[in-house]
């Protein structure tokens, strides 16, 4: 018997709606439980199993056998008595523009424990303002479907594919521009060869990562300019990744260099802001401006650590910090406060180291540097500070993600004593 693993019910119930057809239709048997009833689609009978917390540790112990592993659960979990057969994440409100990169650490933790991930993302609906009226339309930025491809295509066994679905009622401009990259049909031909036979049709995958490259094609801007990339050189980073490249990183920086300047909201502390403005100065962004992670390329690395040695030459003198030793190629930068007002952290900061790792792709000269300038509570930066991130990693996302997949961060924030540099892989 197969088993669909959700938050909730609904998510279950979600998941298998998308094998309806007039053959497969799922039927509710009578005298059934209704707290995890079975359900038949298409003569297999299917648990549903409503709480993660349901997931027998044989099967859970597959989210984790990685290195890399981050404490993450998709939203719904389709399996055998034995093994994952996929996991799915859906997101119905899909910020307009960036923050979407919020659900990567999931997404990128699944599919290197060798475990395919399909991301449902609806899109083509609208931003509403306070007095909900349509603000912006939810498409997502160029990048984040180039990381999706790399992803999918440079991750085996596994990969994480992000499955675009236009809503019902996007208008007839934007139905024009994106209506082509649906791939309602492609997530229905995968749910139902999952539950009929156990396995996820090539051609259907073949056919999502078209519809990412047409995507791409329709939202980025034709031209381009010194803020972005090109709809042309998006297209060409796409189809090189589809067709297997495996340094994503290198085909973007190599594309054209795009000037970095950090977006609201902004460091406040002194020297939080001169490391800022060194960054917007000399690095330069990820094929668009917009997104909170710059570049500094392997030649550009001495002249960085002597600007950090003398900006935080107390720190790097109590605690180590030395680009110059420990990174061997580029140096992937990623920028944000990490902490809403009263020290929690927020939600997007936890996927923005997952973000940028699923960028540098098989790389591993190229290092991960997190600049941290919210003000994080007080009994973090103390343990940071005492050189024990790994304990506040067991029981806080955020940190979770940084001592996982990041190389060196740097917290600077007024609220703290003084700023703090750290070597997190030494």
């Amino acid at each position: 018997m197969l088993h669909v693993y959700g938050d909730n019910i609904l998510e279950c119930w979600r998941l298998v709606q998308y094998a309806n057809t007039q053959e497969t239709e799922p039927t509710v048997p009578a005298n059934n439980d209704i707290l995890k009833p079975t359900i038949s689609v298409g003569g297999r009978e299917i648990k549903l199993m409503p709480s993660p917390d349901l997931i027998p540790i044989n099967i859970k112990e597959n989210f984790c056998k990685h290195r890399d592993s981050l404490r993450e659960n998709p939203d719904a979990v389709i399996s055998d008595e034995t093994n994952i057969l996929a996991t799915f994440e859906f997101c119905s409100a899909l910020p307009a523009g960036n923050n979407a990169w919020q659900r990567h650490g999931r997404a990128l933790s699944i599919c290197v424990n060798g475990i395919s991930h399909f991301h449902i993302a609806k899109v083509g609906g609208y931003e509403l303002d306070k007095d909900r009226n349509k603000k912006a339309t939810r498409l997502p930025n160029p990048l984040l479907l180039i990381s999706y491809l790399a992803m999918g295509r440079g991750i085996e066994p596994g990969g994480s594919y992000f499955v675009p679905i236009v809503v019902d009622d996007t208008s007839d401009e934007l139905g024009d521009l994106i209506g082509h990259c649906d791939c309602k049909h492609e997530l229905s031909q995968i749910v139902q060869s999952l539950i009929g036979k156990g396995e996820i049709p090539g051609d259907s995958l073949e056919r999502i990562i078209e519809a990412n490259i047409r995507l791409i094609e329709s939202i980025s801007k034709p031209k381009g300019d010194k803020k972005t990339l090109s709809k042309d050189e998006w297209v060409n980073i796409a189809k090189k990744l589809a067709e297997g490249k495996k340094d994503p990183l290198k085909e973007i920086a190599d594309a054209r260099r795009i000037e970095w300047k950090k977006s609201a909201p902004r460091n406040t502390s002194s020297t939080g802001m001169k490391l800022q403005r060194y960054m917007e100065i000399n690095f330069q962004a990820i094929g668009d401006a917009k997104i909170p992670i710059c570049l500094a390329r392997k030649e550009q690395i001495k002249g960085f650590q002597e600007f950090l040695e003398e900006l935080y030459a107390d720190s790097i003198k109590q605690m180590g910090f030395n680009l110059q030793a420990s990174v061997p190629g580029d140096l992937l930068i990623t920028c944000d406060s990490g902490f809403k007002p009263r020290g929690d952290d927020s939600r997007p900061a936890r996927g923005l180291t997952p973000f940028a790792k699923s960028l540098v792709g098989e790389n591993s000269e190229v290092k991960i540097l997190v600049f941290l300038y919210g003000p994080c509570k007080e009994y973090q930066w103390r343990k940071i500070k005492d050189g024990h991130i790994e304990n506040l990693a067991q029981s806080n996302g955020l940190w979770e993600s940084i001592y996982k997949l990041a190389d060196f961060l740097i917290l600077d924030s007024e609220s703290h004593a003084h700023p703090l540099t750290v070597e997190v892989r030494k």
